[in-house]
């Protein structure tokens, strides 16, 4: 997601920087840049169109077009997201026993749905595979690096692959591919087969069944997908060192 990508300049440049002016005029008018020309771009921040087109492609975009549809898919989502958990004329008690009721109906809904045995067989060939790389988009990209940092832990090698595939990976045959597939996924299949196309043990954290993968795929209730992913992640981080504190302590 581009706010990722934002952020992470943000917090990584000095503000005297060019990439720092760019990067906080955009984020400030988020919002606004289905309609800036690159030339409104370059003479809001005081820098030439070629240094804009170099500061797309720095953040992984082909060019400034590019770095346009991500922003108005960015704005959309923003726009068409209406969050389960909140609630207008609220005290921040009340709220908060709401969020956890509604949490919890969720997760139980979740749960009973759930293939526990699918979700046992994913554990154990993370467990089993040399390197395990790690992919989702938006909040799903975040997810992956909370598991890698959990991960890390314990010993286990895990690479988090870059929202939009710019660099390349080498995956070898011990190796594995974890993908959180959502909707956002679903429309770009391009991105995924890239990562399948390279290694056929994939597996698959899906709102959706997907024709052919079913035996590698832990399929969730599609509503409130991102908690569906927290809950799974969470289980599956838990089940992961559970077997790894017992292989120590036997």
């Amino acid at each position: 997601m581009i706010i990722n990508k934002l952020n992470v300049l943000l917090n990584s440049t000095q503000i005297n920087q060019i990439d720092y002016t760019i990067t906080r005029y955009i984020k400030i008018h988020i919002m606004e840049m289905e309609s800036i020309t690159i030339r409104e771009l370059a003479d809001a921040c005081f820098v030439s169109q070629a240094m804009i087109s170099k500061y797309c492609r720095k953040l992984g975009y082909d060019n400034f077009k590019h770095l346009k549809d991500e922003c108005r898919e960015y704005i959309r989502m923003r726009r068409s997201n209406h969050d389960l958990f909140l609630f207008q004329n609220y005290s921040l008690e009340e709220c908060s026993k709401k969020y956890v009721e509604q949490i919890s109906e969720l997760y139980g809904q979740i749960l009973a749905q759930l293939d526990f045995a699918a979700l046992e067989k994913l554990v154990d060939n993370i467990l089993k595979c040399h390197c395990l790389f790690l992919y989702g988009k938006d909040y799903d990209q975040v997810l992956c690096r909370h598991m890698q940092y959990r991960l890390d832990i314990y010993g286990v090698t895990v690479v988090v692959v870059d929202e939009s595939m710019v660099k390349s990976y080498v995956i070898k045959p011990n190796s594995m591919v974890l993908i959180f597939y959502n909707s956002e996924l679903m429309k770009k299949p391009q991105l995924v087969s890239k990562l399948i196309r390279e290694n056929q043990r994939v597996w698959f954290v899906t709102e959706e069944p997907i024709q052919g993968k079913e035996d590698v795929s832990v399929l969730i209730n599609g509503t409130g997908s991102r908690y569906g992913n927290q809950l799974i992640a969470d289980i599956m981080l838990n089940r992961i060192e559970q077997k790894l504190r017992s292989r120590k302590n036997s």
